[in-house]
């Protein structure tokens, strides 16, 4: 989507706020306002124009601190802002397209709250977006809220020097098969979160406004997202994503009721079988006031990491235990990220290289076996014993080659015989001293 920009200057009432995905509270809007009174607006906000009046785009928070200072302090708006004040307006794209420019908020000051993703994907499905496109809109944002695994982040980073190598190289089609790859790949890791954020975008208002609330403590929306409930309506705030999915499903079977050839619910409105849900979920949420809540165990506490990195046989899942259970004694991430890669590359030549990888695994088990053998040699040595024969594996099933042992130098072996053979010439020694 490609746009441009044109520099005006607008009286500030003459501006729309309209929809903004960020939650207000996030912000801290005494100190915007105090910069700009001091020192002016540094950078314009961004606007769509609509005939004489223009909807902001970036910019809501300024534009509200501008809008307070032209009420409460005229000559000092006159003062700064004596043409208007500077505004961006967006030229090359529909309304719609402006709308979704909302959603990218950029690095210096980005959304971070998990209500302002719902904000953003209720945008993008009210432009019609499908799953995909909602799931690649939101993907930066989504993986800010939570980072994307350590192994699918790799595949992907692969996927995009992939795509960015056909550009380069003029492999348009090939780019084409690529990026469709990289969506199809972003949808299926972020589709359980996707859809849930579609429930959430079909169920009536009431549902968002407990959202809503659950997230900052505001029992009203916003004037500008045209929402509210007045402060006597129960909002069940222990409300969860299950029952958000059988509300859609409910709230689904009241859009298709007809009265009187009509279809008379929707989204402020909604039916009988909404409605019977919904109350269910406000008597349990007032059942269960009062009670101590449930605290949820974390999945592994520190004693249980020490004790499972005992039974881990590679030091890549010892270091991960130790890591994880935070002891700086142990933790060295150096060598976690050492390991890191060496694991990494296992995975491609396992992916990529099969029949090298059988191989290597062969190698692998053969001198797992030599580093057995030559341990018991050693403390049989120690111990003043002799090491008995390690015991051949039984377990490799008829299809599988047995594992080809490489001879290489055996240590212990020679250590022990050079030991024998010094022994035994200071015995000769002492024999021929003797003798003489």
């Amino acid at each position: 989507m490609s746009h441009t920009f044109k520099l005006v200057y607008m009286a500030v009432t003459a501006l729309i706020l309209g929809f903004n995905v960020r939650i207000p509270g996030r912000a801290k809007i005494e100190e915007l306002y105090q910069d700009i009174y001091e020192n002016g607006l540094q950078v314009p906000i961004s606007a769509y124009q609509m005939d004489a009046d223009a909807e902001v785009i970036a910019g809501h928070l300024r534009t509200q601190c501008v809008l307070r200072l032209y009420e409460e302090d005229r000559a000092r708006y006159e003062e700064l802002f004596p043409n208007g004040m500077p505004v961006n307006i967006i030229e090359g794209v529909t309304y719609e397209q402006a709308q979704e420019l909302k959603v990218d908020h950029g690095n210096e000051n980005p959304l971070l709250d998990p209500m302002e993703a719902q904000l953003c994907a209720d945008l993008l499905f009210d432009n019609h977006k499908t799953e995909m496109q909602v799931a690649v809109k939101l993907a930066g944002l989504l993986d800010r809220l939570k980072p994307m695994k350590a192994n699918r982040k790799k595949e992907l980073t692969r996927l995009q020097e992939d795509l960015k190598l056909y550009n380069e190289t003029g492999k348009f089609e090939q780019a084409a098969d690529k990026q469709k790859e990289i969506d199809e790949f972003l949808l299926k890791y972020h589709k359980g979160r996707i859809q849930n954020m579609k429930a959430v975008w079909r169920c009536p208002h009431i549902v968002k406004a407990t959202l809503w609330y659950k997230s900052t403590g505001e029992h009203d929306w916003p004037e500008n997202l045209g929402l509210s409930t007045d402060r006597e309506t129960y909002l069940p705030i222990g409300l969860a994503i299950d029952d958000v999915k059988r509300l859609s499903t409910e709230f689904d079977k009241d859009l298709e009721l007809v009265v009187d050839g009509k279809k008379i619910y929707n989204k402020r409105i909604p039916g009988p079988n909404f409605n019977a849900r919904w109350e269910t979920i406000i008597k349990r949420s007032q059942d269960n006031e009062g009670k101590e809540p449930t605290v949820r165990q974390k999945a592994f506490a520190k004693t249980e990491l020490e004790e499972d990195e005992k039974l881990w046989t590679s030091q890549l899942a010892k270091s991960l235990a130790q890591h994880h259970r935070r002891d700086p004694e142990c933790v060295d991430l150096n060598t976690l990220k050492s390991y890191d890669q060496i694991a990494y590359f296992a995975e491609i030549l396992a992916e990529r290289a099969p029949d090298e990888w059988a191989e290597a695994i062969q190698l692998a088990q053969g001198l797992e076996k030599e580093l057995a053998a030559n341990a018991a040699e050693v403390h049989a040595q120690d111990a003043g014993t002799t090491a008995p024969p390690p015991k051949p594996k039984t377990d490799v099933p008829a299809t599988e080659t047995a594992a080809t042992v490489v001879n290489r130098p055996n240590r212990a072996s020679k250590a022990k015989a050079k030991k024998a053979a010094k022994a035994k010439a200071a015995a000769d020694a002492k024999k021929a001293a003797a003798v003489k």
